[in-house]
């Protein structure tokens, strides 16, 4: 999930674009935005930046 979303970030491609390496589309859309939405792709990224200092 974390992968998935980062390649998406990086390359600016549209989700349907994703490689076929991740796993199924639209399980990874659906929790990316249920994450966001919750608050926890946010927290996410805090403790991913938090490990890179």
């Amino acid at each position: 999930m974390v992968g998935a979303t980062a390649w998406r970030f990086r390359t600016g491609a549209p989700w349907r674009e994703m490689p076929e390496r991740f796993e199924n589309l639209n399980t990874i859309y659906k929790n990316f935005n249920r994450w966001s939405k919750t608050g926890v792709w946010a927290r996410v990224l805090e403790k991913i930046q938090s490990l890179s200092q």
